[in-house]
Order: structure tokens, then sequence, then C-alpha cells
């Protein structure tokens, strides 16, 4: 009966953050020490040290798809053929993908034989004519390109919105951000590091009554928390930490693979790497931990290290008192 619910809340919580990572925004740690301390009645104290990352591809992105106003340049091109002869016999070296586009052989009634690289778009300065025709084209389609430039910036501020409304490369956002965090309960130091990354020094006690979630910020609708205490119905307490685990290179591949390569890319999340510990005097019905529990007196520890490699996210059920 513990085994299954604890099954259940487990893939429940970690299938809620895949749908957030998927999505595009989600929370995960960085470098951190992370401590729950559970008695058998529901009092506990639980305290973060670390890095917090809020991850999204998507905000990421849409901070750079409204670049503003383009300066006009004018842009001349050539294409340019290459033709080399070679004897009879002779080696023909491979084609340059970096210096040519197509290329042609000929067989000549001499037995040499002639090649033909194609070249498009070489650069080159334009002449006054073609700088007046590309300044007249420019200016016939400045209206066209400032609405064009006002609908990016309309999709720019909808997906920030979806995706949190955070865009890590505004200060004024990550100061309102911060102020914000500052005045919620446990938080005692919160600090940008730059590209959304966040030194955290995070510490709360009370008693369970319901549930627990770490961390929530009521301000933005970022992703999942990471770490989740949920009291369950036969009197038994889930532990899941889905966030605190390395992941693996396959999934990272898989996440990379599924960007689009047209777009910006976007800021890549650190590796996660830290520790969990968790020690209380109640039964533990079950737990991952690879370790096992480490008794001392009537209390019990529950560690799980974190990285650099992959690792399986940290799952314990006690059982509290009636």
């Amino acid at each position: 009966m513990y085994f299954n619910k604890f099954a259940a809340w487990g893939k429940a919580a970690i299938a809620s953050a895949l749908v957030f990572s998927l999505s595009g925004c989600f929370i995960q740690p960085g470098e951190f020490n992370s401590t729950l301390t559970v008695d058998q009645n529901g009092n506990f104290l639980f305290a973060y040290k670390g890095q917090i990352q809020l991850v999204s591809n998507a905000a990421n992105q849409a901070a750079q798809m409204f670049q503003g106003p383009n300066e006009f340049e004018a842009k001349c091109f050539d294409e340019v053929n290459t033709v080399t002869t070679y004897a009879d016999g002779e080696d023909i070296p491979p084609q340059d993908p970096n210096k040519s586009v197509l290329r042609s052989v000929h067989p000549n009634e001499d037995g040499t034989g002639t090649v033909v690289d194609e070249t498009e778009n070489v650069a080159r300065d334009c002449n006054p004519a073609e700088v007046k025709e590309q300044k007249a084209e420019w200016d016939a389609g400045q209206e066209e390109r400032v609405a064009e430039q006002a609908r990016k910036k309309a999709e720019q501020e909808n997906i920030l919105q979806l995706y949190g409304g955070m865009n890590f490369e505004d200060p004024e956002m990550v100061a309102r951000f911060i102020r914000e965090i500052e005045k919620l309960a446990g938080f005692r130091k919160i600090e940008h590091l730059g590209d959304g990354v966040f030194m955290v020094d995070y510490s709360t006690s009370g008693r369970l009554a319901d549930d627990f979630a770490f961390p929530i910020f009521p301000s933005v609708s970022v992703g999942a928390p990471m770490l989740y205490v949920t009291r369950l119905d036969d009197g038994s307490l889930s532990v899941v930490a889905p966030a605190f685990r390395g992941i693996p290179e396959d999934e990272k591949s898989t996440a990379e693979a599924g960007d689009n390569q047209a777009a910006p890319k976007a800021k890549k999340a650190i590796p996660v790497k830290g520790s969990f510990t968790l020690t209380t005097n109640a039964p533990i019905l079950m737990s991952n931990s690879k370790s096992g529990a480490v008794a001392s007196g009537a209390l019990k520890t529950l560690r799980w290290d974190i990285g650099p490699g992959p690792s399986a996210a940290p799952k314990a059920l006690l059982k509290l008192a009636p």
C-alpha cells in the first residue's frame, strides 16, 4: 500500500517537472546543499543554500526576438566561378563546401578535365549606384518594417508572460523579481549571478499539516518546484525532489535536438551538483538513498549526493505518528 502510493506520487511529481521543462521553462538547482529534518509528529526544518536556475528557453529566445529598428547598410555580392584544369590521371581534390555550393566536371578531348566550382554570394563593396538603389528600397519598406518590429515585440511580451515574464537581460525586471522574493518568509538572501542563476540562502520551519514545496515564486509563473513533501491519507509522508538529480547525456541530447536550429540559441543550464540530507526519528518505509539510513541514537539520516554525472531524484517515504 505504501509503496504503491509512493510510486504514484513520485511519478506524478516527476511528470509535472517534465511538463514544465519540455514547455521551455523550469526551475533547477546548480551547485547546492539542502537539508530536511522531520520528526514523527510532522514538525520539520528545511534549509537550502546554493544556486537556483530559472531556465527558460522560450523566454531567452523571446528576449532576442526584438532587436529594434536596423540601420541601413548596403550589401553587395557576386557569384564567382572557379575554373581549374587537371591533367589526365591527376587527382582532383574534393570539393570544399565552405567555398563552393556546386561543382561540375567536364572531360576535354586532350584527356584533361575541367572542374568548375560555383560560389554564391561573395561579398564585395557596393558602387554608388547600387547604394542609391538599395537605399531607395529601404526607405520604401520603412512602414512595413516598423509594423513587423511592433509585431515581434508583441510576440516577445506574450512569450515572456507565458513563461514567467522573466527576461534575464533586463536589469530592472531582475531587480523587481528579487525584491518580490525578498518579501517571502524564509529567504535570507537572494542574489542574481547572471543568466537566470540566483544564489539563495533559504530556511524555514513549521508543522506539516498538509504539504510543503520549494521553491514557490508567486509573482511569476515559472516551472514546478524542485522538492515536494506531501502527507498522504494513510499517515505516511512522501518526500520527492525531482530536480535534485544529475541529467543523463541522452536526455540532454534529446532536449537539444528539439531546439529550432534557426532560432536564437538559448542559454544552457549549468550542471546540477550538490547534496540533499534527510534526518528523521520516524520509521523509514522506503528510500532510494544508495548509502541507506545511518542511525545516531533515535535519529536516522538519509543522504543523496547529486552530480556531476547522472543520478536518481531523491525519494523517501516516512511513517508519521497517529
